[in-house]
């Protein structure tokens, strides 16, 4: 099976999304959500090309909608590479130098 890798970016967005939800919620909230995006991604090493396209500049994204995020991610022939984790109502284009 496909491995899946997260960028440096990546894992800091999902660090930054589990301290703001301890932060407005609580840890076990936190835990959970964080948990679900995991689950995402991991769905994406069986079905690399579950997200939509999402054509920027420098790469042929794909986007995977999970809760409030967006999963941003790369589909190579040996990993599935995901790029960054944004929140839905993030400026992308600001964010993914598109």
């Amino acid at each position: 099976m496909i491995s899946l890798r997260l960028s440096r970016e990546a894992r800091r967005d999902l660090q930054a999304i589990w301290n703001y939800t301890a932060q407005a919620w609580d840890e076990e909230q936190a835990e959970a959500y964080v948990r679900a995006l995991h689950a995402s991604m991991a769905r994406l090493r069986e079905f690399p090309e579950l997200g939509p396209p999402h054509a920027t500049r420098v790469a042929q994204l794909r986007k995977l909608a999970s809760g409030h995020h967006l999963i941003f991610y790369l589909v190579e022939p040996e990993e599935i590479k995901v790029v960054r984790v944004l929140h839905e109502r993030t400026d992308v284009t600001a964010q993914l130098g598109d």
